[in-house]
């Protein structure tokens, strides 16, 4: 039913209804999990707000469940231009850590608790993957 509500918006064509409306559908095809038809609608609202960190970070996010690299390239400069979205480090690192990439998940760990230092379960991660075996 949202599907169809956010259609008939986005058929709509006025500016201001039309950038929600588009926001809505590439949300709902992501959550949908049609990472393609969401790809398609973020491009097109990122065309229309090319200046918005917000799109451009949850298109970025929506990229890394289909291609990890391809997101963080669109990630990597919006975490350049703005500390807003740092609360995904840890996010970042999760999927380091699962990955078993020490490294790459330390990294993440240790900047996220540069903004966010009482996150005792980031705390633990680190000190299991900096523990001497």
């Amino acid at each position: 039913k949202a599907l169809k509500l956010l259609r008939k918006a986005y058929d709509l064509q006025t500016t201001h209804n039309n950038e929600k409306a588009i926001w809505g559908l590439a949300t709902t095809w992501f959550i949908l999990k049609n990472i393609k038809r969401s790809e398609e609608y973020f491009n097109e609202l990122i065309k229309l707000c090319p200046d918005n960190l917000q799109y451009k970070f949850e298109y970025g996010t929506t990229l890394l469940s289909s291609d990890f690299n391809r997101g963080m390239s669109i990630l990597k400069p919006i975490f350049e231009k703005t500390k807003k979205f740092d609360f995904f480090f840890k996010t970042i690192g999760d999927f380091w850590y699962h990955k078993l990439r020490w490294d790459e998940a330390l990294d993440a760990y240790k900047y996220y608790l540069t903004q966010y230092p009482d996150d005792i379960e980031v705390q633990k991660k680190i000190e299991l993957m900096e523990r001497p075996d």
